[in-house]
């Protein structure tokens, strides 16, 4: 019986919720106005974004009870949206705009804020990397006392010679990477946000039109239940990217502190395959964000309501595995060593 009343609560606060989720603006703020509750900036944004999707649905063709439904469900969608993006809730995650676009960091693109790190970030980086750095001095001296004991037993033989040379030459290289790595990781990070801010610039009205109003009022497929559905798959899509890109800034932050000691035991063995997976990983959460963005443009500038809903609502489903095809050729031009799966683990 009490799992029973516990259920029924539950399903009456989901109700509720929901309701609100998708009440009309002026509804909404006699609600909040009139009770215990004061409307705040975020809450009447947040009704603008709901009226705004509302105001797209009805736009689109359907009848009464078909445009009812389809408000619905953008109701939901815009919900889900709302929760994600609070600012009270503070879940960290990002809209479009920012997120794939890179909105606010083409009004002041630096050396110092390239995405995703900002000076602080880069800053911490840096300090966690120069403690690897000693930490890297144990493998760099046990190969400093390998390769000159390879020298002394090499005599006149060649084989050893050789081996000798190529010791002194990834001791060398070793020393390079280690010094050079944190240089190579920002311009790979900065040669993608130009890419993205040119692949954003040459497209049909620029970066200002394209990205001025929300994302998901620009979604017209010519039917008022498609044009929902592609909403709550964005909004499917909105929460998924910021899971893949919350594991790329880790990924990018882990694998770039940990160089000194991958280059460390490259150093003492020639075999270790962490120098592979390494560039396999900075390169393809490198420029993952370019790819999205590609795909992402893509889509809002061929898709139209002509096309047909059912094109639109598939195209809309293929950009992630389209992604991820694309980030796996990537990886596959750089090795055909396999390192992180971010998709497995943003599932």
């Amino acid at each position: 019986k009490n799992s029973k009343i516990v259920e029924f609560l539950q399903g009456g606060i989901y109700s509720a919720f929901l309701c609100l989720a998708f009440k009309p603006h002026e509804a909404r703020a006699e609600f909040f106005n009139g009770g215990i509750f004061a409307e705040d900036e975020e809450t009447q944004e947040e009704s603008q974004e709901s009226t705004a999707i509302a105001e797209t649905i009805e736009n689109e063709e359907g009848g009464m009870f078909e445009t009812t439904i389809a408000k619905a469900l953008g109701g939901i969608a815009q919900a889900v949206f709302n929760i994600a993006s609070s600012d009270t809730l503070n879940l960290g995650f990002k809209d479009y705009d920012e997120l794939i676009f890179n909105k606010t960091i083409f009004n002041g693109l630096s050396t110092e804020n390239i995405s995703p790190f900002d000076s602080n970030t880069w800053t911490k980086i840096m300090k966690w990397y120069k403690i690897f750095i000693s930490l890297a001095f144990i493998p760099i001296l046990i190969g400093s006392i390998v390769t000159s004991y390879k020298f002394i037993i090499a005599g006149t033989s060649i084989t050893r010679r050789n081996e000798a040379k190529d010791a002194l030459m990834r001791l060398v290289l070793g020393g390079v990477a280690i010094a050079l790595a944190p240089i190579f990781v920002k311009l790979v990070l900065l040669i993608n946000s130009n890419m993205v801010s040119a692949l954003v610039s040459t497209t049909t009205g620029g970066l200002n039109n394209l990205l001025g109003n929300s994302i998901f009022t620009e979604i017209k497929t010519g039917s008022a239940i498609a044009t929902a559905l592609v909403i709550c798959l964005f909004a499917y899509l909105f929460i998924k990217f910021n899971i893949k890109f919350i594991i790329r800034k880790f990924t990018l932050i882990v694998f770039t502190v940990f160089t000194p000691l991958i280059a460390g035991m490259w150093i003492i063995n020639k075999n270790v395959t962490g120098a592979a997976i390494w560039f396999g990983q900075i390169l393809v959460n490198a420029f993952m964000q370019f790819v999205y963005a590609f795909l992402f443009i893509i889509y809002m500038d061929f898709t139209s309501a002509a096309d047909g809903w059912a094109v639109s609502l598939l195209w809309a489903m293929m950009i992630l595995p389209l992604g991820d095809v694309l980030l796996n050729t990537m990886q596959n031009l750089v090795s055909r060593i396999a390192g992180l799966n971010n998709e497995e683990m943003a599932n």
